[in-house]
């Protein structure tokens, strides 16, 4: 998905992983990342991370820095995605190219699968991205993460996939729009909009901004990218 000043890439970890070739992979990342690496131990959160990183650097050297190139080229190093601040709470991704924090909102998301990342160049538009299995989903967790109304509405339906579409919608919207609060799945309802797709309900007022929500559903999992903000780009598939 690319958009004038929006650019997305959703890819398997698989293929990913096959193309940088472990240790190879890791050349790519900057100082601090590699010490955040080095921190994680489960192989599935390193993988996942990894991937993520990975990918988003390609993004933003193909699809960000390339079309305007003209200068020396960047090496992957050069750019430091960081997600936690000054205490080493988690933040939303903040980009540094060689030394400099960009004035872009990022967004990385992955699954044991795969991995989907977002990027806006334009002054005011944020971005929320995320990946969730699809599966039969137990009454407690549709408890804890949906609304009364959510379940209704996946009850009505008769469909599993939707209880999968509203979790990543809600978690993208978060990362989209939160100013750093904690996640409440329950304080977000996420709503069909008049004339098809998806709008949402934060403690149950309407979003102050406008807003898109994209889903890309696949067998074994959804994906969701929602862009907050007004722009004079619009996203293509």
């Amino acid at each position: 998905m690319v958009g004038t000043r929006l650019v997305c890439r959703y890819l398997s970890q698989r293929i990913l992983l096959r193309a940088w070739r472990g240790t190879e992979a890791e050349d790519w990342l900057s100082p601090s990342e590699r010490e955040v690496f080095a921190e994680l131990r489960d192989a599935g959160r390193r993988d996942g991370w990894l991937c993520g990183r990975l990918l988003a650097k390609r993004l933003i050297l193909d699809d960000v820095l390339a079309p305007s190139a003209g200068g020396e080229a960047i090496h992957p190093t050069e750019i430091d995605i960081h997600s936690r601040d000054g205490l080493g709470r988690a933040t939303a991704p903040r980009v540094t190219l060689r030394g400099r924090l960009q004035p872009w909102a990022l967004s990385i998301a992955h699954s044991d699968r795969s991995v989907l990342v977002a990027l806006s160049r334009a002054p005011g538009v944020s971005v929320g991205v995320d990946v969730a299995p699809v599966q039969t989903w137990k009454d407690g967790f549709l408890e804890m993460w949906l609304t009364p109304g959510e379940r209704r509405w996946v009850h009505s339906v008769g469909e599993m996939r939707l209880a999968s579409t509203l979790w990543a919608v809600k978690e993208a919207i978060y990362k989209a729009v939160s100013y750093g609060e904690q996640f409440t799945p329950l304080r977000i309802e996420v709503c069909p909009r008049a004339g098809g797709g998806y709008t949402y309900h934060w403690d149950g007022a309407k979003p102050d901004a406008a807003h898109t929500i994209h889903i890309a559903d696949s067998d074994r999992e959804t994906a969701a990218i929602v862009i907050a903000g007004s722009s004079d780009s619009q996203a293509t598939q």
